[in-house]
Parts: structure tokens; sequence; C-alpha cells
């Protein structure tokens, strides 16, 4: 069951065009529970405007838009271990696979695929630190 706080964060990150997974990352909601909220079939009389600030959310939230900055990580041309497990991340999060072929313009869409399989283990094993977020932040936002 969610809190009053939770659900009204959650339809105020729906006012901003967050994804329902992404939703779910941030506030570790079970899906079922994030359905019925997003889709207006429980807790009607809770509104977005009375969210009151909650540290470990906000955290989540910033952490997550790092993350869809989509920074480029320093280094050379192709993929790297780290690009390829960034590239794993970016898909969890819902990035759009041509969103990540910007980004990897020199990669050729053949070796982009071949990196875009989710693997939780490489997921959590990121350097974030080479996207400019603390190890704690990541690590919160990822279990």
């Amino acid at each position: 069951m969610a809190s009053k706080n939770t659900v009204a964060f959650i339809k105020q990150l729906r006012q901003e065009e967050y994804t329902q997974k992404q939703v779910r990352i941030i506030t570790k909601i079970p899906q079922s529970t994030l359905s019925r909220i997003w889709n207006n079939k429980t807790y009607l009389d809770i509104h977005p405007n009375e969210y009151i600030i909650d540290i470990k959310l906000e955290t989540n939230k910033e952490t997550l838009n790092k993350i869809l900055e989509l920074n480029e990580i320093p280094g050379g041309r192709g993929i790297s271990k780290e690009d390829a497990t960034y590239i794993k991340l970016l898909k969890y999060l819902d990035v759009d696979f041509n969103d990540i072929r910007k980004l990897f313009y020199d990669v050729s869409t053949k070796k982009l695929k071949n990196s875009w399989h989710y693997d939780r283990n490489d997921i959590l094993q990121f350097n974030s630190k080479l996207i400019g977020i603390e190890l704690e932040n990541y690590i919160q936002l990822i279990q």
C-alpha cells in the first residue's frame, strides 16, 4: 500500500510525463499498485499538489534526471564495456533507442543493438561517477 504522499508524488510525476516504469523505479511501488494509481482506479481523492517533499523520492528523481540527460562517457570511439553497460542502463530506464543512437552517433546500429540487451548485474556494477552520480544515490535508485 502506498502512502498518501507517495501517491501525490506519483501523480505529480505523471503530469511531468515520466513513464510508468520510470515512476516505479523512483518510488519503488509495485507495478500493480502503480498501475491502479496511474489509471485513476484508486486514490482518487489525492492530488499532486498534496505532495510534501520527501528526500529519498527527490534524490531518486534527481538521480534519474541526471541519467536521462544522456551525458557522454569520457573515452574514445566505439563502445567500451562501460558504454555497453550505460546503454543497458538507459534501456532499463525506458530511454528510446533513437535517443541512444544520437548519443552514440559514431557507432553502427548493429553494435548498439548488441549492447541493448538488459542485464541487471551489469547495471548494478556500472561506474555511475562517469556520468556525475554518486554511487550511493545510483544504487538507491537502481535497487
